[in-house]
């Protein structure tokens, strides 16, 4: 990491590639459905040793057998369905508690949310001093050894590059080069739905997210 100012805190966007040897679930279930896009919304530890996580899960074969799958992961002890759909499901899981987090309550650091996992890497989304954030590095690569930094930001509010996830950032461009947001709205649901190749249903969850994450942070803003 380059050199930065102690006294401010930066926003840092981390890739952590897991493996076989990670000891909780997320590494094998994004291994075994790459076809899925499986985000963390939300994670809370309900104990020393136990924690309850709630994941969503979006793409084709969404069902029981899905949650089965969850349910037979590494660390996993419970699964609650809370919404399922033909394209997309959530649920809450109760696992053991990940090293990650371990790394996390050690050294007083918040995780954003939501966590995306897919193909066995995790995209973090960090705030803290640059100190923090290379004691941060330096323990997640004692799990991971290929974590690296994709992106830092002296300013702490973020762009859409630093909220998104990868195919969430490639909707909204669509969508803004479409003129979704326009007055008047220049493009439907379903047109864009048709250039993204995917279902109708799909591409209005994710701009419902988008649109989720962006105001979160302007409220952030806002209220600072």
């Amino acid at each position: 990491m380059a050199e930065e100012d102690d006294s401010k805190s930066v926003i840092c966007r981390i890739s952590m590639p897991l493996h076989g040897s990670y000891n909780s679930y997320h590494f094998g279930f994004a291994e075994a459905h790459p076809e899925l896009s499986i985000q963390v919304l939300s994670r809370m530890e309900v104990g020393d040793q136990e924690m309850m996580e709630d994941i969503r899960v979006t793409g084709e074969g969404v069902g029981d057998s899905l949650k089965l799958n969850l349910q037979k992961g590494k660390g996993v002890k419970s699964v609650e369905t809370l919404e399922r759909s033909r394209h997309h499901a959530v649920y809450r899981l109760t696992l053991e508690i990940t090293p990650m987090t371990k790394i996390f309550r050690d050294l007083h650091l918040l995780m954003r949310y939501p966590v995306s996992f897919s193909g066995g890497v995790v995209d973090l989304l960090v705030v803290a001093h640059p100190e923090k954030i290379r004691q941060l590095l330096t323990r997640l690569k004692a799990n991971a050894p290929n974590t690296v930094v994709t992106a830092i930001r002296q300013d702490v509010v973020a762009r859409p590059e630093d909220l998104l996830t990868p195919k969430q950032l490639e909707v909204f461009r669509l969508a803004i080069s479409r003129g979704y947001w326009d007055v008047p709205r220049r493009t439907t649901l379903s047109d864009l739905a048709s250039l993204a190749h995917v279902a109708k249903s799909t591409i209005s969850e994710t701009l419902a997210n988008i649109e989720k994450k962006l105001m979160n942070e302007a409220k952030d803003r806002f209220l600072q």
